[in-house]
């Protein structure tokens, strides 16, 4: 019944907040969501000053269901639910899901604003035993250079196997996993300017041999099998060069069979048709 008054209001008064507010709460009721959100969007841009407006927002933007908590879905926008709970706790002060959010986005946040750096300094000190936010502290530190300290942070969360700081130490584990990849991937990225592809499998192999995450783990084994192969081909063209032609192709045909990367089965491919032309042509 609520709903056509309500559609008719707007219609007379399209910036009525009121209204816009309540025609969201309709929707949410009947779990219309999407309908919800439009509502919503609309009473922000009008200035609403109800808090769940904007908590309903921000959970939006990160795909999380109305009711749930915090997880990290892929395509969340971060930095759009961290301005909407900010506007939130700007009216809300005490909502603990909301600094919880802020906290677990932040390392994914491009940069952080003074504004999110004051908001979980804030976080701190009104839940100082929530183990997210201090997970999301200990983040947003790291960002701002200071390794040692959040890393040190970061590793006691991570390890942390109680029930009620699951979520948190599987957050801290996933910030370790990507400035471990980013690492790796800078040290290899040095290792193959230099040309250096002995020292690509020497360091993967010393890195497979210890604990890894899976995504850690394949960027590894792809970038040892990469290297494995350019050096059968440099061994394939010193060959070639010794007039073991036969051996040479053998290893070429080999290394190209194993590979996955354009530019290298490219490179065999011409390699063995000089190699076919130098035989037809002695």
């Amino acid at each position: 019944d609520a709903i056509p008054r309500l559609d008719e209001i707007l219609a007379a008064e399209p910036k009525n907040t009121a209204a816009w507010e309540a025609k969201g709460f309709c929707s949410f009721q009947t779990h219309d969501y999407e309908e919800t959100k439009d509502c919503f969007r609309q009473a922000a841009a009008c200035g609403s000053r109800n808090y769940f407006v904007y908590s309903f927002l921000g959970d939006s933007a990160l795909g999380v269901d109305p009711g749930t908590t915090f997880r990290s879905p892929l395509g969340a926008d971060t930095r759009t639910a961290a301005d909407y709970y900010e506007q939130e706790l700007a009216i809300n002060p005490m909502d603990q899901h909301a600094y919880d959010n802020i906290a677990a986005s932040a390392n994914s946040l491009e940069r952080l604003t003074e504004l999110d750096t004051r908001t979980l300094a804030m976080a701190a000190q009104l839940f100082p035993r929530d183990p997210m936010i201090r997970v999301g502290i200990a983040a947003a530190i790291l960002k701002q250079g200071s390794s040692e300290v959040a890393l040190k942070a970061l590793h006691t969360f991570a390890s942390d196997t109680s029930s009620a700081s699951k979520d948190a130490a599987a957050y801290a584990k996933s910030i370790l996993g990507e400035r471990e990849r980013l690492d790796t991937e800078r040290r290899l990225n040095r290792l193959i300017e230099d040309q250096d592809f002995a020292g690509v499998v020497a360091l993967t192999d010393g890195l497979l041999a210890t604990e890894l995450d899976q995504q850690n783990r394949a960027q590894l084994e792809h970038a040892r099998a990469w290297a494995k192969d350019v050096l059968k081909v440099r061994h394939a063209l010193e060959l070639q060069q010794a007039g073991q032609l036969d051996q040479a192709k053998a290893l070429l045909l080999e290394a190209d069979a194993e590979n996955t990367q354009p530019e290298l089965h490219r490179r065999i491919q011409e390699i063995l048709e000089k190699m076919a032309g130098r035989n037809a042509n002695p």
